[in-house]
Protein backbone atom coordinates (compact mmCIF):
# COMPACT_ATOMS: atom_id res chain seq x y z
CA UNK A 1 0.00 0.00 0.00
CA UNK A 2 2.76 2.53 0.78
CA UNK A 3 3.52 2.78 -3.21
CA UNK A 4 -0.11 4.95 -3.19
CA UNK A 5 1.57 7.47 -1.44
CA UNK A 6 3.01 8.74 -4.72
CA UNK A 7 0.06 9.70 -5.84
CA UNK A 8 -0.83 12.13 -3.61
CA UNK A 9 -0.75 15.69 -4.46
CA UNK A 10 2.08 17.39 -2.01
CA UNK A 11 -0.54 19.22 0.34
CA UNK A 12 -3.44 16.48 0.93
CA UNK A 13 -3.82 13.14 2.06
CA UNK A 14 -4.91 9.91 1.12
CA UNK A 15 -8.44 8.74 2.21
CA UNK A 16 -8.48 4.40 2.73
CA UNK A 17 -11.84 3.61 3.48
CA UNK A 18 -12.85 -0.20 4.27
CA UNK A 19 -15.12 -2.18 6.00
CA UNK A 20 -13.22 -4.17 8.37
CA UNK A 21 -10.01 -4.70 9.97
CA UNK A 22 -9.18 -1.15 9.56
CA UNK A 23 -6.33 -0.55 12.86
CA UNK A 24 -4.50 -3.80 11.55
CA UNK A 25 -4.43 -1.98 8.20
CA UNK A 26 -3.23 0.84 9.21
CA UNK A 27 -0.71 -0.48 11.49
CA UNK A 28 0.23 -3.09 9.01
CA UNK A 29 1.40 0.17 6.68
CA UNK A 30 2.99 2.04 9.72
CA UNK A 31 5.32 -1.25 10.19
CA UNK A 32 6.19 -1.40 6.43
CA UNK A 33 7.21 2.83 6.86
CA UNK A 34 8.65 2.07 10.19
CA UNK A 35 6.77 4.42 11.94
CA UNK A 36 3.92 4.76 14.44
CA UNK A 37 0.33 4.65 13.72
CA UNK A 38 -0.28 8.49 14.62
CA UNK A 39 2.06 10.31 12.45
CA UNK A 40 1.94 9.37 8.46
CA UNK A 41 -0.32 6.99 8.64
CA UNK A 42 -3.29 8.23 10.44
CA UNK A 43 -6.31 6.10 11.47
CA UNK A 44 -10.09 6.63 12.56
CA UNK A 45 -12.42 4.16 13.96
CA UNK A 46 -15.46 3.78 16.30
CA UNK A 47 -12.42 2.63 18.95
CA UNK A 48 -10.09 5.90 18.12
CA UNK A 49 -8.95 8.82 16.46
CA UNK A 50 -5.22 8.46 16.08
CA UNK A 51 -4.43 11.27 13.43
CA UNK A 52 -2.01 14.15 13.05
CA UNK A 53 -1.81 17.17 11.03
CA UNK A 54 1.18 15.20 9.15
CA UNK A 55 -0.92 12.17 8.59
CA UNK A 56 -0.50 11.49 4.92
CA UNK A 57 -2.58 8.34 4.46
CA UNK A 58 -5.43 7.76 6.48
CA UNK A 59 -7.58 4.50 7.44
CA UNK A 60 -11.21 5.02 7.95
CA UNK A 61 -14.27 2.93 8.55
CA UNK A 62 -16.14 3.46 5.59
CA UNK A 63 -19.22 5.30 7.33
CA UNK A 64 -16.62 7.36 9.00
CA UNK A 65 -15.12 8.87 5.65
CA UNK A 66 -18.80 9.69 5.06
CA UNK A 67 -18.97 11.88 8.82
CA UNK A 68 -15.72 13.29 7.15
CA UNK A 69 -17.87 14.79 4.44
CA UNK A 70 -20.17 16.02 6.20
CA UNK A 71 -17.95 17.97 7.35
CA UNK A 72 -16.20 19.06 3.73
CA UNK A 73 -18.51 18.15 1.34
CA UNK A 74 -16.11 17.88 -1.56
CA UNK A 75 -13.30 16.25 1.08
CA UNK A 76 -10.53 18.46 -0.58
CA UNK A 77 -8.19 17.38 2.30
CA UNK A 78 -8.19 14.26 0.25
CA UNK A 79 -6.58 13.86 -3.26
CA UNK A 80 -6.66 10.21 -3.57
CA UNK A 81 -9.67 8.07 -2.04
CA UNK A 82 -9.46 4.39 -1.30
CA UNK A 83 -12.60 2.33 -1.17
CA UNK A 84 -11.56 -1.05 0.04
CA UNK A 85 -13.08 -4.36 0.23
CA UNK A 86 -16.09 -3.07 -2.04
CA UNK A 87 -17.54 -6.90 -2.37
CA UNK A 88 -19.13 -6.81 1.53
CA UNK A 89 -21.40 -4.25 -0.70
CA UNK A 90 -22.52 -2.65 3.00
CA UNK A 91 -24.68 0.54 3.57
CA UNK A 92 -22.45 2.85 3.89
CA UNK A 93 -20.18 1.35 1.20
CA UNK A 94 -22.83 1.98 -1.60
CA UNK A 95 -23.31 5.30 0.23
CA UNK A 96 -19.27 6.36 -0.39
CA UNK A 97 -19.80 4.71 -4.01
CA UNK A 98 -22.37 7.29 -5.13
CA UNK A 99 -20.91 9.95 -3.63
CA UNK A 100 -17.15 9.73 -4.56
CA UNK A 101 -18.97 9.19 -7.97
CA UNK A 102 -20.39 12.52 -7.68
CA UNK A 103 -17.18 14.10 -6.74
CA UNK A 104 -15.08 12.94 -9.46
CA UNK A 105 -17.64 14.97 -11.70
CA UNK A 106 -16.39 17.98 -9.98
CA UNK A 107 -13.16 17.16 -8.98
CA UNK A 108 -11.73 16.40 -12.36
CA UNK A 109 -8.26 15.60 -10.47
CA UNK A 110 -9.53 13.79 -7.68
CA UNK A 111 -8.24 10.47 -7.69
CA UNK A 112 -10.18 6.97 -6.74
CA UNK A 113 -9.20 3.41 -6.32
CA UNK A 114 -11.78 1.19 -5.67
CA UNK A 115 -10.50 -1.85 -4.24
CA UNK A 116 -11.74 -5.52 -3.32
CA UNK A 117 -14.19 -5.49 -5.41
CA UNK A 118 -15.69 -9.32 -5.68
CA UNK A 119 -17.77 -10.05 -8.51
CA UNK A 120 -18.38 -6.93 -9.31
CA UNK A 121 -15.76 -5.84 -11.22
CA UNK A 122 -18.04 -5.51 -14.55
CA UNK A 123 -20.90 -3.69 -12.41
CA UNK A 124 -18.55 -0.64 -10.96
CA UNK A 125 -16.54 -0.57 -14.53
CA UNK A 126 -19.94 0.24 -16.19
CA UNK A 127 -21.29 2.49 -12.92
CA UNK A 128 -17.98 4.88 -13.20
CA UNK A 129 -17.10 5.92 -16.23
CA UNK A 130 -13.94 8.09 -15.04
CA UNK A 131 -10.17 6.71 -16.28
CA UNK A 132 -9.61 7.69 -12.66
CA UNK A 133 -10.95 4.79 -11.16
CA UNK A 134 -9.51 1.55 -10.73
CA UNK A 135 -11.18 -1.45 -10.28
CA UNK A 136 -8.48 -4.12 -8.18
CA UNK A 137 -8.39 -7.22 -6.51
CA UNK A 138 -8.97 -11.09 -7.08
CA UNK A 139 -12.63 -11.69 -8.68
CA UNK A 140 -12.97 -14.18 -6.32
CA UNK A 141 -16.77 -14.78 -4.83
CA UNK A 142 -16.19 -14.53 -0.77
CA UNK A 143 -18.94 -15.06 2.24
CA UNK A 144 -19.31 -11.49 2.36
CA UNK A 145 -20.42 -10.91 -1.14
CA UNK A 146 -22.56 -13.70 -1.17
CA UNK A 147 -25.11 -11.71 0.77
CA UNK A 148 -25.68 -9.21 -2.31
CA UNK A 149 -25.96 -5.56 -1.91
CA UNK A 150 -27.11 -4.10 1.45
CA UNK A 151 -29.32 -1.60 -0.10
CA UNK A 152 -31.57 -4.17 -1.12
CA UNK A 153 -32.76 -5.93 2.16
CA UNK A 154 -31.45 -3.99 4.80
CA UNK A 155 -33.02 -0.80 6.70
CA UNK A 156 -32.03 2.74 4.83
CA UNK A 157 -32.89 4.64 7.67
CA UNK A 158 -28.81 5.40 8.59
CA UNK A 159 -28.33 5.93 4.96
CA UNK A 160 -30.94 8.61 3.98
CA UNK A 161 -30.01 10.50 7.17
CA UNK A 162 -26.40 10.74 6.20
CA UNK A 163 -27.45 11.71 2.17
CA UNK A 164 -29.64 13.80 3.92
CA UNK A 165 -26.68 15.14 5.88
CA UNK A 166 -24.87 15.49 2.58
CA UNK A 167 -26.81 18.01 0.66
CA UNK A 168 -28.40 14.52 -1.10
CA UNK A 169 -32.18 13.79 -1.76
CA UNK A 170 -32.12 10.03 -0.91
CA UNK A 171 -35.01 9.64 -4.24
CA UNK A 172 -32.86 11.13 -6.35
CA UNK A 173 -29.35 9.95 -5.32
CA UNK A 174 -27.25 8.19 -7.83
CA UNK A 175 -26.68 4.45 -5.93
CA UNK A 176 -25.34 1.90 -7.44
CA UNK A 177 -28.38 -0.72 -6.28
CA UNK A 178 -31.26 1.59 -5.57
CA UNK A 179 -33.23 0.80 -2.02
CA UNK A 180 -36.80 -0.51 -3.12
CA UNK A 181 -39.37 1.96 -3.02
CA UNK A 182 -41.65 0.78 0.12
CA UNK A 183 -38.01 0.83 2.48
CA UNK A 184 -37.34 4.62 1.20
CA UNK A 185 -41.08 5.00 2.33
CA UNK A 186 -40.72 3.58 5.60
CA UNK A 187 -37.75 5.58 6.22
CA UNK A 188 -39.67 8.84 5.65
CA UNK A 189 -42.77 7.97 7.99
CA UNK A 190 -40.09 6.67 10.56
CA UNK A 191 -37.87 9.99 10.18
CA UNK A 192 -40.94 12.71 9.99
CA UNK A 193 -41.86 10.22 13.49
CA UNK A 194 -39.11 11.36 15.50
CA UNK A 195 -38.64 15.04 14.11
CA UNK A 196 -35.17 13.84 12.13
CA UNK A 197 -36.76 15.45 9.12
CA UNK A 198 -39.97 16.61 7.51
CA UNK A 199 -41.88 15.87 4.13
CA UNK A 200 -39.77 16.24 1.33
CA UNK A 201 -36.56 14.91 2.79
CA UNK A 202 -36.03 17.66 4.51
CA UNK A 203 -33.09 17.09 7.60
CA UNK A 204 -34.19 19.11 10.50
CA UNK A 205 -31.28 20.12 13.22
CA UNK A 206 -31.92 17.16 15.14
CA UNK A 207 -31.56 15.17 11.53
CA UNK A 208 -28.32 16.61 11.86
CA UNK A 209 -27.29 15.68 14.74
CA UNK A 210 -28.52 12.40 14.34
CA UNK A 211 -26.13 12.11 11.31
CA UNK A 212 -22.77 13.07 12.77
CA UNK A 213 -23.08 10.51 15.54
CA UNK A 214 -21.45 7.39 14.56
CA UNK A 215 -24.36 4.99 15.99
CA UNK A 216 -27.45 4.03 14.04
CA UNK A 217 -29.82 6.51 14.44
CA UNK A 218 -32.46 4.84 16.62
CA UNK A 219 -30.08 4.19 19.11
CA UNK A 220 -28.48 8.27 18.54
CA UNK A 221 -32.00 9.58 19.13
CA UNK A 222 -31.77 7.21 22.25
CA UNK A 223 -28.65 8.87 23.44
CA UNK A 224 -29.91 12.67 22.84
CA UNK A 225 -32.94 12.08 24.09
CA UNK A 226 -30.85 11.07 27.75
CA UNK A 227 -30.02 14.81 27.65
CA UNK A 228 -33.43 15.69 28.61
CA UNK A 229 -33.26 13.41 31.73
CA UNK A 230 -29.93 14.51 32.78
CA UNK A 231 -28.21 10.80 32.27
CA UNK A 232 -25.91 10.84 29.42
CA UNK A 233 -23.47 9.05 30.65
CA UNK A 234 -25.32 6.20 31.94
CA UNK A 235 -26.87 5.77 28.35
CA UNK A 236 -23.66 6.71 26.85
CA UNK A 237 -22.28 3.38 28.14
CA UNK A 238 -25.27 1.19 27.19
CA UNK A 239 -25.20 2.95 23.27
CA UNK A 240 -21.30 2.20 23.36
CA UNK A 241 -22.09 -0.98 24.18
CA UNK A 242 -25.01 -1.97 21.51
CA UNK A 243 -22.72 -0.11 19.02
CA UNK A 244 -19.59 -2.49 19.40
CA UNK A 245 -21.11 -6.20 18.95
CA UNK A 246 -24.91 -7.66 18.99
CA UNK A 247 -24.20 -10.03 21.34
CA UNK A 248 -25.23 -7.36 23.99
CA UNK A 249 -28.61 -9.16 23.47
CA UNK A 250 -32.06 -6.83 23.72
CA UNK A 251 -34.75 -9.22 22.96
CA UNK A 252 -37.65 -6.26 23.04
CA UNK A 253 -40.50 -8.49 24.07
CA UNK A 254 -41.94 -5.88 26.17
CA UNK A 255 -41.43 -2.36 28.00
CA UNK A 256 -40.35 -4.01 31.52
CA UNK A 257 -38.27 -6.65 29.56
CA UNK A 258 -36.67 -3.74 27.54
CA UNK A 259 -35.48 -1.95 30.36
CA UNK A 260 -33.59 -4.71 32.40
CA UNK A 261 -32.16 -5.59 29.13
CA UNK A 262 -30.75 -2.11 28.86
CA UNK A 263 -29.58 -2.19 32.69
CA UNK A 264 -28.24 -5.61 32.32
CA UNK A 265 -25.84 -3.64 29.90
CA UNK A 266 -24.67 -0.90 33.13
CA UNK A 267 -24.62 -3.99 35.50
CA UNK A 268 -21.98 -5.37 33.25
CA UNK A 269 -20.19 -1.90 32.43
CA UNK A 270 -19.68 -1.62 36.44
CA UNK A 271 -18.59 -5.31 37.16
CA UNK A 272 -16.01 -4.69 33.77
CA UNK A 273 -15.03 -1.53 35.33
CA UNK A 274 -14.87 -1.96 38.98
CA UNK A 275 -15.11 -5.55 39.87
CA UNK A 276 -14.66 -8.01 37.16
CA UNK A 277 -14.33 -10.87 38.97
CA UNK A 278 -18.01 -10.77 38.74
CA UNK A 279 -18.13 -11.23 35.10
CA UNK A 280 -18.58 -15.16 34.61
CA UNK A 281 -21.56 -14.36 37.20
CA UNK A 282 -23.05 -12.79 34.06
CA UNK A 283 -21.85 -13.96 31.16
CA UNK A 284 -25.21 -16.01 30.79
CA UNK A 285 -27.02 -12.57 30.10
CA UNK A 286 -24.79 -11.94 27.11
CA UNK A 287 -24.59 -13.59 23.62
CA UNK A 288 -21.20 -14.84 24.74
CA UNK A 289 -19.40 -17.21 25.21
CA UNK A 290 -16.31 -16.88 27.23
CA UNK A 291 -15.12 -14.12 29.83
CA UNK A 292 -12.11 -13.67 27.36
CA UNK A 293 -14.52 -12.80 24.76
CA UNK A 294 -17.31 -10.65 26.93
CA UNK A 295 -13.67 -8.71 28.29
CA UNK A 296 -12.56 -7.73 24.63
CA UNK A 297 -15.54 -6.48 23.49
CA UNK A 298 -16.67 -4.10 26.85
CA UNK A 299 -12.93 -2.75 26.24
CA UNK A 300 -13.85 -2.06 22.71
CA UNK A 301 -16.85 -0.40 24.52
CA UNK A 302 -15.25 1.51 26.33
CA UNK A 303 -12.86 3.11 23.49
CA UNK A 304 -16.46 3.43 21.59
CA UNK A 305 -17.40 5.51 24.17
CA UNK A 306 -14.45 8.22 24.32
CA UNK A 307 -15.23 8.66 20.57
CA UNK A 308 -18.96 8.99 20.90
CA UNK A 309 -18.28 11.66 23.76
CA UNK A 310 -16.28 13.77 21.13
CA UNK A 311 -18.84 13.13 18.54
CA UNK A 312 -21.57 14.51 21.30
CA UNK A 313 -19.21 17.45 22.00
CA UNK A 314 -19.57 18.45 18.21
CA UNK A 315 -23.42 18.71 17.64
CA UNK A 316 -23.17 20.58 21.60
CA UNK A 317 -24.43 18.02 23.86
CA UNK A 318 -21.84 18.01 26.73
CA UNK A 319 -21.85 15.05 28.55
CA UNK A 320 -22.67 16.28 32.33
CA UNK A 321 -22.84 13.90 35.07
CA UNK A 322 -25.88 12.35 35.81
CA UNK A 323 -28.40 13.55 37.75
CA UNK A 324 -29.21 11.65 40.62
CA UNK A 325 -33.03 12.01 41.77
CA UNK A 326 -34.84 9.54 44.34
CA UNK A 327 -32.81 6.15 42.94
CA UNK A 328 -29.97 6.59 40.83
CA UNK A 329 -31.66 4.44 38.07
CA UNK A 330 -34.83 6.48 37.80
CA UNK A 331 -33.76 9.53 35.37
CA UNK A 332 -32.33 6.70 33.27
CA UNK A 333 -35.40 4.49 33.06
CA UNK A 334 -37.55 8.01 32.00
CA UNK A 335 -34.68 8.15 29.45
CA UNK A 336 -35.26 4.55 28.15
CA UNK A 337 -38.90 5.05 28.27
CA UNK A 338 -38.85 8.36 26.26
CA UNK A 339 -35.58 7.13 23.75
CA UNK A 340 -37.37 4.10 23.08
CA UNK A 341 -41.24 4.95 22.51
CA UNK A 342 -40.88 9.14 21.65
CA UNK A 343 -43.66 9.74 24.47
CA UNK A 344 -43.11 13.70 25.42
CA UNK A 345 -41.04 13.95 28.88
CA UNK A 346 -44.57 14.80 30.70
CA UNK A 347 -46.29 11.81 29.58
CA UNK A 348 -43.32 9.82 30.92
CA UNK A 349 -44.95 10.16 34.50
CA UNK A 350 -47.61 7.81 33.17
CA UNK A 351 -45.03 4.88 33.47
CA UNK A 352 -44.88 5.80 37.13
CA UNK A 353 -46.38 2.21 37.98
CA UNK A 354 -43.45 0.20 36.00
CA UNK A 355 -41.03 2.47 38.78
CA UNK A 356 -43.23 1.85 41.70
CA UNK A 357 -42.84 -1.99 41.15
CA UNK A 358 -39.31 -1.91 40.02
CA UNK A 359 -37.28 -4.54 41.69
CA UNK A 360 -34.22 -2.21 42.70
CA UNK A 361 -32.83 -4.84 45.55
CA UNK A 362 -33.57 -8.19 44.09
CA UNK A 363 -32.42 -6.37 40.39
CA UNK A 364 -29.34 -5.96 41.03
CA UNK A 365 -27.02 -8.76 41.72
CA UNK A 366 -24.77 -6.26 43.68
CA UNK A 367 -25.39 -3.00 45.54
CA UNK A 368 -21.96 -1.16 46.04
CA UNK A 369 -18.58 -2.44 44.13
Amino acid sequence: MQHLLGYRDADSAIAFAQTRNVTSSARHLAAELNVEVGGIVGCTTLLGYHNGIDSQIRFFNDAFLLIEAMDDHLLLGYSVIVLNQVSDRTLATDVCLGYLKKLQSIRMNLKVVIMGVGPYARELQRYFTSACVICAGPPNLDLASQKGPLMKSSSVVSVCIVLMNLGESPITFDYIDKPPKHSLDRVKKDLCFLGAMVDDWVITDLGERLAVLPLSPEIGYLLLTSSAYNCIPDVLVICSMMAVSGLFTNPQNNLLKDICDYLDLIKLNDAFEKKPTLLPLLLHKTGFTSVESLTESLEAARKAKVTISNAMAVVDVPVLPTCINQHPYVNLIYALIAGETHVEKKLVAGYADILELWPYNSFWLFQEL
